[in-house]
């Protein structure tokens, strides 16, 4: 019975408070300057409703999005990407443990998304969380 390591997903949860403090006092960035920020690079967004999915994904071509209903889904493409996005308000505890064994091999930084059905405000968050 081994003892599981969470110091990276507390580490995690951390920076996400500390984020959420932080979008509440800044100045917001142009939506063109955000975007173009966030399509340089690759990034990769599990959950959210699929009616989300499909506006975020009109202004942000080059991120791809996983629909956590699939618990047998191949992930290990998350292992060439520059961060991994959990949207929180719509996903399956299953997949979240998926995620995390595959994450603890590698060094790619994952972030929450608190589950903003707004793009601008999802866009403001990925951006914060990519500079």
């Amino acid at each position: 019975n081994t003892m599981d390591d969470y110091t990276s997903e507390v580490h995690t949860l951390r920076n996400f408070v500390y984020q959420e403090e932080k979008n509440d006092e800044g100045k917001t960035p142009p939506l063109k300057t955000m975007f173009d920020l966030i399509k340089s690079k690759r990034i990769i967004i599990f959950g959210g409703s699929p009616s989300w999915q499909i506006k975020l994904r009109e202004h942000l071509p080059t991120a791809e999005f996983v629909e956590v209903d699939e618990k047998n889904r191949d992930i290990s493409r998350i292992k060439r990407v520059d961060a991994v996005f959990i949207n929180t308000s719509f996903f399956a505890h299953s997949f979240y443990k998926k995620i995390m064994k595959e994450l603890s091999q590698i060094k790619t930084p994952i972030y929450y998304l608190n589950g903003q059905s707004n793009v601008e405000k999802t866009t403001l968050e990925i951006y914060n969380w990519l500079t």
